[in-house]
């Protein structure tokens, strides 16, 4: 099986390739090709698979939607405050931002995350938004400490790459928050982690006193591009070697070859474009998935704007002229 995955604007793709108990090859010498067991517990190990999956997946929406330039904030508090209360100014900044954008001219997408809720530390937050032209970083600060009345702002540029979208998605889906030691909470998070793995009961009895992982919020205008599964006949299985499509190349440091969790080979790969694609070729590709009725209104307003030569008919089959006197 192949996983394809290829942003909007082509500059990244990630390939994933794997064998399923459905699609094994005939080969008895690859089909057991098989890593042994490791004895690890199920949930131990689902819990591993399920987190590099959602950070994965993160990666990918980010690459999706921002650039280079873009704004990475984190905004802090002056003093401590309620989980409720916390949510409250969250709101009125994403409201002041809102209305900022629509003024610009732009849309407001952005990914966020609150962190250090529950029983964590320092209660913080960190928001990706996009860059607006014409605006400098002065500018920029000066609207989130507008928006943002309760604590600090720091903001610094996205650097746009795939690993800058790892790194970034890994820290937002982090398996569990910072225990700040110089806080209560940061160091009764500690002591109840403590008890937690000496006393498994004590995670079942008492799961409001465990810190919480950092809540994830998005905006609903974020392109979300899916990837395309391919069943592949035409060979046994894939070579081990990553090479990268033309006008690519490898990420090293995100590309693995490794196994499913049923112990099948797998491979997954990330390519990164050699130039930047121009503002003027970015397309939507096959995979936005339209509908027949789009696709059809899509093709006749583009007959429309042509000229009345260049319009383009489909051939039928010739059609047979009559003799004459018949």
């Amino acid at each position: 099986m192949r996983r394809r995955w290829i942003s909007h604007h082509r500059k990244f793709m990630v390939v994933d390739k794997y064998h399923t108990k459905r699609m094994m090859p005939e080969k008895k010498s690859i089909r057991e090709k098989r890593r042994p067991r490791t004895g690890l517990g199920t949930s131990q190990t689902q819990e591993k698979i399920n987190l590099r999956l959602r950070a994965e997946r993160l990666a990918r929406l980010i690459m999706d939607n921002f650039e280079t330039g873009d704004w990475y904030v984190t905004f802090t508090l002056e003093r401590d405050m309620t989980e409720e209360d916390l949510r409250v100014n969250y709101g009125k900044m994403m409201r002041t931002l809102r209305r900022w954008y629509k003024k610009q001219g732009f849309p407001c997408k952005y990914i966020a995350v609150l962190e250090n809720l529950k029983n964590g530390g320092r209660k913080h937050g960190h928001i990706l938004l996009p860059a607006v032209a014409d605006v400098p970083f002065s500018g920029m600060r000066q609207l989130l400490r507008t928006a943002w009345t309760t604590g600090e702002v720091y903001l610094k540029h996205y650097g746009g790459e795939a690993m800058d979208a790892s790194r970034l998605a890994s820290y937002y889906v982090k398996e569990e928050v910072k225990k700040d030691g110089r806080t209560k909470a940061g160091r009764m998070a500690k002591e109840n982690l403590a008890k937690a793995e000496k006393n498994p009961a004590f995670t079942r009895e008492n799961p409001e006193l465990l810190p919480m992982r950092g809540r994830l919020l998005t905006s609903h205008n974020l392109l979300h591009t899916e990837p395309v599964t391919q069943k592949i006949k035409t060979a046994e299985t894939y070579r081990e070697e990553i090479k990268a499509p033309k006008g690519y190349h490898v990420v090293l440091q995100l590309s693995y070859n490794g196994f499913t969790e049923e112990g099948y080979p797998y491979q997954h790969a990330v390519f990164e474009s050699d130039e930047p694609i121009p503002e003027e070729e970015h397309y939507d590709y096959h995979h936005h998935r339209q509908s027949e009725g789009r696709r059809r209104q899509d093709r006749d307003r583009h007959q429309r704007e042509l000229p009345a030569r260049s319009r383009t008919r489909k051939a039928g089959p010739a059609r047979r002229q009559r003799p004459a006197g018949k």
